[in-house]
């Protein structure tokens, strides 16, 4: 008989034991601390919700943490785990998305956070301006599986 991986020792001597549910359970905490962390800022809190919902009803396996708007962002950022990346509205009450991008962007803990801007503004104004200050934009209303392309393709290029 040939040397089994330690990965099956492991589960075997777990249902020896009767444990083998506990320690599923484990690696389900394992493997969730492996989801991508995206934070979604936003004032409008049907946005928020419908990317959330868009992602469990397309089963992407991230972690959705919310903000309300973007001075709830930079507390986040500087008291919660940083995220893989951040879905930033641009026209928000207290503190607009361009501000919160630059903020970000002068931090170096947080200047590589990758940022893609939802708004609904589709100016080349607004477009220069996302060049500059994230890695895409895209406007509202938006496909959940446009924006899932978007994240896909801006989170490999990180």
């Amino acid at each position: 008989m040939r040397d089994e991986p330690d990965i099956v020792k492991e589960l075997r001597e777990a249902e020896k034991k009767g444990k083998l549910k506990s320690y599923l359970k484990k690696d389900e905490k394992k493997s969730e601390n492996k989801k991508k962390k995206i934070l979604i800022v936003d004032d409008d809190s049907s946005i928020r919700r419908t990317v959330k919902s868009g992602f469990d009803r397309l089963d992407l396996k991230y972690k959705v943490v919310n903000a309300e708007n973007g001075k709830e962002c930079l507390k986040k950022l500087k008291t919660e785990s940083l995220p893989d990346l951040i879905l930033l509205d641009v026209m928000m009450p207290e503190m607009n998305g361009w501000d919160v991008a630059a903020e970000i962007k002068k931090n170096s803990e947080w200047s590589t956070i990758p940022i893609i801007f939802l708004t609904a503004k589709a100016d080349s104004h607004t477009k220069n301006y996302a060049k500059i200050l994230s890695d895409d934009f895209i406007t509202k209303p938006f496909e959940i599986t446009d924006l899932k392309k978007r994240i896909e393709y801006t989170l490999k290029k990180k």
